[in-house]
């Protein structure tokens, strides 16, 4: 979201970008909904991008409210998608090693 923001998103206004976020931890999913990451988390993000989105708070940084208004949040396997990946147009796997063996086969077919 921030890259598009900061990037592509200035080139053509007219363009929503929307991020459905989801995990299978509610707990995950909490930590992500606050927007607040510690500055170990954000060492190796680009100044410009940490000067543009983010606010400092405490020991760490706020993701901006422009930022997180644009993401949906869902407690969902991202294996089973409802009603398949109709309307999706990518999918971004941070962690998907935990699936085990077959179902990271899955996850690679689903992703090509």
């Amino acid at each position: 979201m921030i890259v598009w923001r900061l990037g592509p998103g200035l080139w053509f206004p007219g363009l929503r970008l929307r991020v459905l976020a989801t995990d299978v931890d509610p707990e995950g999913l909490a930590r992500a909904r606050r927007g607040w990451y510690s500055r170990s988390s954000l060492k190796d993000l680009p100044p410009a991008y940490l000067e543009q989105a983010f606010a400092p708070i405490g020991q760490g940084w706020g993701l901006g409210e422009v930022y997180r208004d644009a993401v949906t949040f869902a407690e969902q396997d991202i294996r089973w998608f409802p009603g398949g990946a109709r309307g999706r147009q990518g999918c971004v796997l941070r962690h998907p090693m935990p699936y085990g063996d077959l179902e990271r086969q899955r996850v690679r077919r689903f992703a090509r």
